[in-house]
């Protein structure tokens, strides 16, 4: 039996040949001193993308890969046999089947090592199919949670500040609950739609479903800069009747007069506004 990248070449051919299975990525060591047969069945079996680096198999199972989108075109039309279905069921079915993707995706891979460009052509065919459904269920609702993408720092944010707008502290009154609330930030991405959000604590930290679930900020399926109407009836509204996540029920939002009275915080987010070179977002 072969053994390191040999290996690998000469069982390139027998995985490529297997059908069905979950894309995702994998690395061969090409330094390890034996592979088994196993592996590679294991390999095979799953049809992973990358047995190595140059090799790529079964493009059209990666979430927002051009062959994915490609082909989830053509499977929307399927998913209710024999109905004739017009536009907006069409899109529910979309975002059905990419619901569904994502967690069989999950089952074997990790979303976050997915490229942000096929991340974010994913999250944008999801938007459409929102939009287009006009329906957003509590399952659907909260699975915006799986979707936003953000830097894990605000230093982070800051090394790309020309990717992110900086909200108004009026506009973020419903991030600031809790003993230092007043001192996060919050901000939303400069692509178009302002779908993903950050919001960053006084230290500087990201707050998730994890660490802060009502603080967090959370992913837009019609974000303000698109438009601010749809994003009250898709984004707002299923937040008042459900939460940021389950089991932490909406809140009024922070009371203005708390941060007019704490100069401390006021002069906090004017330092962050002036680092990002006054690049914020005012809200109609």
């Amino acid at each position: 039996m072969s053994v390191g990248k040999d290996a690998v070449t000469e069982n390139l051919e027998e995985i490529a040949d297997v059908s069905g299975g979950i894309a995702f990525t994998y690395t061969i060591n090409y330094n390890a001193s034996s592979i088994t047969d196993t592996v590679f069945a294991h390999q095979a079996y799953h049809n992973y993308i990358d047995v190595t680096p140059a090799v790529r198999i079964k493009e059209d199972k990666i979430l927002g890969s051009e062959a994915y989108l490609e082909k989830l075109n053509e499977r929307a039309p399927l998913y209710f046999p024999n109905i004739k279905i017009n536009y907006s069921a069409l899109c529910a079915a979309k975002a059905a089947l990419m619901m569904d993707d994502y967690y069989i995706y999950c089952e074997h891979n990790n979303p976050d090592n997915i490229s942000d460009e096929m991340w974010d052509a994913y999250c944008t065919e999801f938007n459409k199919a929102i939009r287009g459904s006009g329906l957003v269920t509590e399952d659907i609702h909260y699975f915006r949670n799986k979707l936003n993408r953000a830097p894990a720092t605000r230093d982070e944010l800051m090394a790309e500040k020309e990717e992110w707008k900086l909200l108004k502290i009026k506009d973020s009154l419903y991030h600031m609950y809790g003993e230092d609330g007043l001192f996060n930030t919050k901000f939303v991405s400069d692509d178009g739609e302002g779908k993903y959000e950050a919001v960053y604590n006084k230290e500087g930290l990201l707050l998730t479903e994890e660490n802060d679930p009502v603080n967090m900020g959370t992913y837009n399926y019609c974000g303000p800069t698109k438009n601010i109407l749809l994003h009250g009836l898709l984004d707002v509204l299923t937040y008042n009747r459900w939460g940021n996540a389950k089991g932490y029920p909406a809140k009024e939002p922070r009371n203005i007069e708390d941060i007019n009275a704490n100069q401390e915080a006021q002069d906090a987010y004017n330092k962050i506004k002036e680092e990002m070179g006054n690049n914020d977002l005012v809200l109609l």
